[in-house]
């Protein structure tokens, strides 16, 4: 069971006040009954940190280490009132708290590495079924009937540094291509990343990028280079290459980065 006598230490990060700033903003506690938005936040972190299964073992929980005044909160938990906060309360406020420490998270990452890694991609998220079909079934895809997040993750320390919930038909280039280029930083994607015009915007913010090259992509070799001693089994290898065309074809519009050159800003 997950103890929560210094469960406050896991919420330093984000202080109340600030917090608040957002429920008004969102007006998330209009018409609450003393289950507020900050209520709810505490309760859904205690779920997620004690590996509860249910909202049933969730209060069961909580409610077996109560009160918690430290916390704010000073009446047990009701399973109903939860259901429906999490049916009813918008959830623009928690979302608000989110991007405040995914923005912590990245000055810490800063400080303490030179390289930023930062990985990303996306994952579908089925919904279907009733109470989902009637805004979901028109932006299926031939795999998925429901949404997708798109995010961007710090490698070494498994940071979340940016996020998109879009319906499940949205290509992933297309909503990784509004993602901020971290400077200085490696990005890695795969091969569904192609966009020459994005891969260009990414070299010319002072960012490296590792992909690999979709089988019809048109390159010529430059000249070789030497790989590493302890490179070799690893990287099978090593090229300076240029796009053979001026533009790719097929009637896309972006124009082809410049020559794809190890370390400056263009890996395959």
């Amino acid at each position: 069971m997950f103890r929560l006598t210094r469960f406050h230490d896991v919420l330093k990060p984000l202080p109340r006040a600030v917090f608040e700033e957002f429920v008004v903003k969102h007006q998330s506690d209009k018409s609450t009954k003393g289950f507020t938005s900050w209520v709810h936040l505490v309760t859904m972190v205690y779920g997620q940190l004690s590996g509860a299964s249910s909202l049933r073992t969730l209060t069961a929980g909580f409610n077996r280490q109560h009160p918690h005044y430290h916390l704010g909160i000073r009446k047990a938990l009701c399973r109903s009132t939860i259901s429906d906060a999490n049916a009813h309360r918008p959830p623009d406020v928690f979302a608000d708290a989110l991007k405040l420490l995914m923005t912590q998270a990245k000055r810490r990452v800063r400080r303490q590495m030179k390289d930023m890694l930062c990985l990303l991609d996306s994952t579908s998220i089925t919904l279907k079924g009733n109470g989902f079909d009637v805004w979901t079934r028109e932006q299926r895809t031939r795999n998925t009937q429901g949404v997708k997040l798109h995010l961007l993750l710090e490698g070494q320390t498994a940071s979340p540094l940016a996020y998109s919930v879009t319906p499940a038909n949205v290509n992933d280039v297309t909503e990784g291509g509004r993602m901020v280029i971290e400077k200085g930083a490696i990005h890695v994607f795969d091969k569904g990343y192609r966009d020459y015009g994005w891969w260009h915007k990414i070299h010319q913010a002072g960012a490296v990028f590792v992909t690999r090259f979709k089988k019809n992509a048109n390159v010529s070799r430059v000249e070789d280079c030497p790989l590493e001693e302890e490179d070799h089994g690893v990287i099978l290898k090593d090229e300076r290459v240029v796009f053979a065309n001026r533009s790719p074809g097929g009637g896309a519009q972006e124009p082809l980065p410049c020559a794809a050159t190890p370390g400056d800003g263009g890996a395959a």
